[in-house]
């Protein structure tokens, strides 16, 4: 084998052992990448999981204190019914029985 020759084969073997480390660290960026990217995307499934939870949370609460505010104002309003039974000489449930001195059983 001439010279010229030896000389070009080491060139092109040089060549394609360059080519073959840039793609093997090409290769190992991309999976790097990859792993990177399904990380990021499993935290923000599970932030959004946990937002929406959150404000499924504070909807119920909401809910639960307009309930407890309209029970509230219920009660305060004048129609309420224990101020009327006691007036005809019932006793609501629950409260003492002036008869006997114990409270009603409650149905």
């Amino acid at each position: 084998m001439s010279s010229s020759t030896a000389r070009r084969l080491e060139e092109a073997s040089s060549k394609a052992e360059r080519r073959a480390r840039t793609d093997a660290e090409r290769q190992r960026r991309l999976g790097d990448a990859d792993r990177d990217f399904a990380e990021r995307k499993a935290r923000i499934d599970r932030e959004r999981e946990r937002t929406m939870i959150f404000e499924r949370r504070v909807l119920e609460a909401r809910d639960m204190l307009v309930a407890v505010k309209a029970g509230a104002s219920r009660r305060d309003s004048p129609a309420s019914a224990p101020a009327t039974t006691i007036a005809r000489g019932l006793t609501p449930l629950g409260a003492p029985s002036p008869r006997l001195g114990r409270a009603t059983p409650e149905v």
